[in-house]
């Protein structure tokens, strides 16, 4: 429950960010496609959000709007696929600098400084040889991993369920965790999260 209500605050900071930038509030009515427009090239594109953050402020605004003409409220929603607009990842670190991928040097000095019994040594491998999620490496059962793949059975979009290509270099690796088991999961002794 208490996370329903973090997103309802959310959502609500949201609208009033919006109301803010608008300056006044407004008929639903009175909300056109090119001020919604305005609003992401003024506002959403120019704070330093990332694309994610932005069409989700969109997906809550174009929500409250659905809302609306459901009820008869409006005609129709100015931020319907709006979101499409807003393109490509722009990552960047707390200090303001632009993401960029590891070097292989620095590769090496993180997992020679984990030790190798950590599990987080044996997920941090998988990840960089396989691309996959830390959540899907943790939740991977032994049924799930076979000589060269690994299936993800199930994921949030359709996507999310998979065959992930065992690179050659880490197979004796897997086929390692997969016999030391001792839970029924690919790395043993992970804890849930949450």
């Amino acid at each position: 429950m208490r996370a329903r209500a973090q997103m309802v605050t959310v959502r609500r900071k949201r609208v009033e960010a919006f109301l803010h930038w608008l300056g006044s509030d407004v008929k639903l009515a009175s909300v056109t496609r090119p001020l919604a427009g305005r609003y992401l090239m003024e506002s959403l594109m120019r704070q330093g959000r990332s694309p994610k953050t932005v069409r989700d402020i969109l997906s809550d605004l174009s929500a409250l709007w659905s809302w609306a003409v459901s009820l008869g409220l409006v005609e129709l929603s100015p931020w319907s696929g709006l979101s499409r607009s807003v393109r490509g990842s722009q990552r960047w670190d707390a200090g303001g600098a632009r993401r960029r991928s590891w070097q292989p040097d620095e590769l090496k000095t993180v997992l020679k400084g984990i030790d190798v019994k950590d599990p987080a040594w044996s997920m941090t491998v998988v990840a960089l040889y396989t691309g996959m999620r830390a959540n899907e490496i943790a939740e991977t059962k032994l049924g799930d991993v076979h000589e060269d793949r690994i299936h993800i059975p199930e994921g949030k979009p359709k996507a999310a369920v998979r065959d992930v290509p065992l690179h050659p270099v880490i197979r004796p690796l897997v086929a390692r965790f997969k016999t030391s088991s001792t839970d029924g999961y690919l790395i043993s002794g992970l804890k849930r999260g949450g």
